[in-house]
């Protein structure tokens, strides 16, 4: 079996992802809508407007430049090798950012940028900059059937804007999961997690799995990396949008979150010292002390496969869910393509989004391992096709559970999340009351508030 997975880690790896956290038809044309009934003249009407030339992309020119932070191997096969079997006369380049060159730096420098991919929670940090064109307007003129995506994940990506408007096309969705290490379940003689478990029964479950044997802090489940997790799966804003004041202090939401941190690290032995909020990744597959880490499905990543081709047995089930929630799983983790109101040519930006998003395309890049964003059954049924990997991973568990419902976004939610970090963490080391602590960090978001109106 080992052997088995190793072989099957390698072939996934070497076609995988990385995700930062579309138009009908097949190879990019756009679909046509069937010619209206032309009214009857009046003296005062306005002459009908011409339907848009077809579009052919094999006479279209000029270059492209998409910002994204893949290596240049990836960013070859997951662009440029795909756009050129369309659009064989465009020159794609890549856009890299970081902290010395940052979005900002783009637009400073005037450097051109026409698409970014950009992970959904991280919209805001575009929009901020006015760095996203709105594209309603083209959707509309170019008649984009955006019945074609998950409509939830559309809703979502309307939330992060003033208005709703949409200013990314989603084109992969990042699905939680629940990887567990089934050594540590074998040796406590532990049942396996089942399917569809909830919060609170893996806490209980937990209290089997977190002790001190041979020297090692065995722990037994992880709330995940960042706050935003249980946040989004339990729909909480930060900030009232009318008021513009915090609500962690009043939202009872806030209380069942911190309770659940408090529940999780409160069990003897899973918070071992020198223990974070963060460590979920090296705890489970570098320590490999953790027994269960809710996380994006990650076993493509290069950590993780040096670990499985060592042995490591892992097992992966639904993302837990709260018992007066189920089937309710995180908010919505993916990728997007968004037109920069910096590019010169917009039109070709959007036709090459069109592409990408295609059933044709979507169906490539599922078998590497992106989940599409589309309803096509067909679609969707293409993930990890022709790759063992289908074998070691339950695909329906990606799409068992419902996003959470989007929660009300505003400007402060990056410094209010902070706050709410630094209260979790007096509550779990510190056994702080966390009725005490929910008002303290509400006067903290709002003192932020206060100082960046």
């Amino acid at each position: 079996m080992k052997n088995k997975m190793k072989a099957v880690v390698m072939g996934m790896f070497a076609a995988t992802m990385i995700v930062g956290c579309s138009g009908a038809g097949g190879a990019g044309e756009e679909a046509q809508s069937p010619p209206a009934e032309t009214p009857t003249p009046t003296e005062n009407a306005p002459d009908p407007a011409p339907a848009p030339a077809e579009f052919d992309p094999s006479s279209a020119t000029g270059e492209i430049v998409i910002s994204v932070n893949f290596s240049e191997a990836d960013f070859k096969r997951r662009y440029i090798d795909i756009i050129n079997k369309q659009f064989p006369n465009v020159t794609v380049k890549q856009l890299v950012t970081s902290k010395d060159f940052t979005f900002a730096d783009v637009v400073a420098s005037n450097t051109q940028m026409d698409i970014i991919d950009q992970g959904i929670t991280n919209l805001k940090s575009i929009l901020d900059l006015n760095l996203a064109l709105d594209l309603d307007p083209l959707v509309k003129e170019q008649n984009i059937d955006l019945n074609r995506f998950d409509p939830f994940i559309v809703d979502d990506i309307r939330s992060y804007a003033a208005n709703g408007e949409l200013y990314l096309i989603p084109y992969t969705i990042q699905p939680f999961v629940l990887h567990y290490n089934k050594a540590i379940f074998d040796k406590f003689g532990v049942d396996y997690p089942k399917p569809n478990s909830t919060w609170e029964e893996l806490i209980e479950l937990s209290k089997e799995l977190s002790r001190t044997q041979d020297g090692v802090n065995y722990r037994g489940l992880h709330a995940g990396i960042n706050v935003n997790r249980l946040q989004m799966q339990l729909s909480l804003p930060y900030v009232d949008a009318a008021s513009g004041k915090s609500v962690v202090g009043s939202n009872e939401g806030w209380s069942k979150l911190f309770q659940t941190y408090k529940d999780i690290y409160g069990v003897p032995g899973n918070f071992p010292e020198g223990a974070t909020f963060g460590d979920g990744n090296n705890a489970f597959i570098k320590d490999q002390n953790l027994a269960m880490f809710p996380h994006l499905i990650s076993v493509h990543s290069s950590a993780w496969v040096e670990a499985i081709n060592a042995g490591m047995d892992i097992g992966v089930t639904t993302y837990p869910v709260f018992k007066d929630a189920p089937g309710i799983g995180t908010g919505l983790f993916g990728g997007g393509l968004a037109i920069s109101t910096t590019s010169k040519q917009p039109e070709l930006a959007l036709e090459i989004i069109k592409y990408y998003t295609s059933d044709e395309v979507q169906s490539e890049l599922a078998t590497l391992g992106l989940a599409t964003p589309l309803v096509n059954p067909d679609v969707r049924n293409k993930l990890y096709e022709g790759n063992e990997v289908a074998s070691l991973v339950d695909v329906n568990v990606l799409y068992e559970n419902q996003f959470a419902a989007p929660y009300a976004k505003s400007k402060w939610d990056a410094a209010a999340a902070t706050k709410v970090t630094e209260g979790l963490t007096r509550v779990v080391t510190e056994n702080v009351d966390i009725n005490t602590v929910l008002r303290e960090v509400d006067e903290a978001v709002n003192q932020a508030i206060s100082e960046n109106p």
